[in-house]
């Protein structure tokens, strides 16, 4: 037999953990230490498995509890059901019988939020389910009220009233911002947090009371000055009469993430200017280096051709490879000037996308309406990329994926911003392909490179599709691009 002390109580679910990290065996039984959860039970639980199951879970038909620690057991997964989207069945405690490889599964999830029998869920493995008796509690009284178990939470979990005033503030709130509840409950919550929102507090309450919930990111101060980002969900709390009080909030710390992301941003950023670095390399190398080769066999089959003593066999083979080099030289100087033209570094925006417009349209039989700005001048060169690989990456879509028989590009200035426009009139994108620039990255590379450039310059890019068609929309700052463009075309 094992024991395990702790130095403090960390919660029923970290207990488990630690048990699970030193079981062995082929299988694992967990069960709470009240008894109400039997011994006698676990011969059936093990009958169960051995009907080709690696998890049976207990499932109590009758709760032997009293009635406030139904309601309050109640409350607390109806409360996770709806906050944190986690579907808890109130039927089934821990009492289970797992294999060694389920737990050797679940030991692999070291999240803060804890909950063992979702964990069983989550692994997929076979889950059978056995009806058992629940006892009274053999001695004591339970020390879970509904605060203790919201206590139990890693998030943060407090009540607060529409004047600023807390009335409940969870030991995962002490612990994430540093403030104890006593220090919390006698100040207002705005003095505290210093909570910076996405858009004004006042939109947010509109929101709150209009839908009965709220959802976003924000930006907290903790007592010791750090910041921290917390995704933070929202339920409206009203009198008895209807009247909206105030919210219950729940704030999850997501700095960690956030920061992951911005590295990664980062790395993106990095990976695109070596993506045009590299492009304009290769370009420049197939215009001065393979282009000139081209040129000097092009002069000298010129002067084989010249020579009056050639076979007619020989005569045709020298001119039919004049025609090959010459076209080989035009399509070279097209892919080079596809990869980086050099009108957008010589002329600007303007002539490269009227340049690769004309091409197009060429190339693809379909006709493009092009309106630029006349006043759009010269822009940052880290702008001026990014529009032209917009315009390219959207036409090259219209021509492979969308079947329109036109395609429109508008291209519009102001004293901050400049606005890019793509449509066409084609089938348009399925719901599962395209998402809003505010939603998840939208699968495929070309799409996801286009909007980490938009997003590097601090734009918005928005994708709306239908029958109809679809339009790809960005706004770039033009101040944005000119700080990060450390050399290029003047403003």
């Amino acid at each position: 037999m094992k024991a395990i002390k702790f130095s403090r109580n960390f919660g029923q679910h970290y207990a488990i953990t630690a048990g699970l990290d030193h079981a062995t065996g082929d299988w694992v039984v967990v069960m709470d230490c009240d008894l109400q959860d039997q011994p006698e039970e676990i011969e059936k639980l093990y009958r169960k498995a051995q009907e080709g199951y690696d998890v049976v879970l207990a499932r109590r038909h009758e709760r032997n509890d009293s009635i406030y620690r139904r309601l309050s057991s109640s409350l607390f997964n109806l409360l996770y059901n709806y906050l944190g989207d986690i579907k808890a069945d109130n039927s089934v405690a821990n009492f289970s019988i797992s294999s060694q490889r389920v737990i050797d599964y679940v030991r692999q999830f070291r999240e803060r939020n804890r909950a063992f029998p979702m964990f069983l869920n989550e692994v997929g493995f076979p889950c059978g389910f056995v009806d058992v008796e629940h006892a009274a509690r053999f001695a004591g009284e339970s020390s879970y009220s509904l605060a203790r178990l919201l206590d139990l939470a890693n998030d943060a979990i407090f009540i607060r009233s529409f004047d600023g005033t807390i009335s409940y503030w969870n030991e995962g709130a002490e612990r994430l911002y540093g403030w104890t509840k006593e220090e919390a409950l006698e100040n207002r919550l705005g003095m505290l947090l210093q909570t910076e929102f996405p858009i004004p507090f006042e939109e947010i309450r509109e929101v709150l009371v209009r839908e009965g919930s709220w959802e976003g990111e924000l930006i907290h101060t903790r007592r010791d000055g750090s910041r921290v980002t917390v995704d933070s969900r929202w339920t409206l709390w009203r009198s008895a009469e209807g009247n909206p009080l105030g919210w219950l909030q729940i704030n999850t710390d997501i700095t960690g993430r956030k920061r992951a992301e911005e590295s990664l941003r980062a790395l993106t950023a990095r990976l695109l200017q070596l993506q045009d670095d590299e492009r304009r390399r290769i370009a420049r190398e197939l215009h001065d280096s393979a282009g000139q080769i081209l040129v000097a066999l092009d002069i000298n089959l010129s002067l084989v051709q010249k020579n009056e003593g050639l076979a007619p066999n020989a005569a045709n083979a020298v001119r039919e490879s004049i025609a090959l080099v010459q076209q080989l030289s035009k399509e070279l100087r097209t892919t080079s000037h596809l990869l980086h033209p050099p009108l957008l570094d010589e002329s600007g925006l303007p002539s490269a996308v009227r340049w690769f417009v004309d091409g197009f349209a060429k190339r693809s039989k379909i006709p493009v309406d092009l309106e630029i700005a006349p006043d759009l001048g010269r822009l940052p060169r880290e702008l001026e990329t990014t529009i032209f690989r917009m315009v390219q990456e959207c036409l090259t879509n219209i021509h492979r994926h969308s079947g329109s028989p036109t395609a429109s590009i508008r291209i519009a200035r102001n004293s901050n911003h400049v606005s890019v426009a793509v449509r066409d009139r084609g089938k348009g994108m399925s719901a599962d392909n395209y998402r809003n620039s505010f939603g998840p990255i939208t699968p495929g590379v070309g799409i996801q490179g286009m909007r980490e450039r938009v997003r590097q310059l601090g734009g918005h890019l928005q994708i709306h599709s239908g029958s109809s068609g679809t339009t790809v929309r960005a706004t770039l700052p033009v101040t944005n691009a000119a700080a990060q463009s450390t050399t290029g075309a003047p403003n």
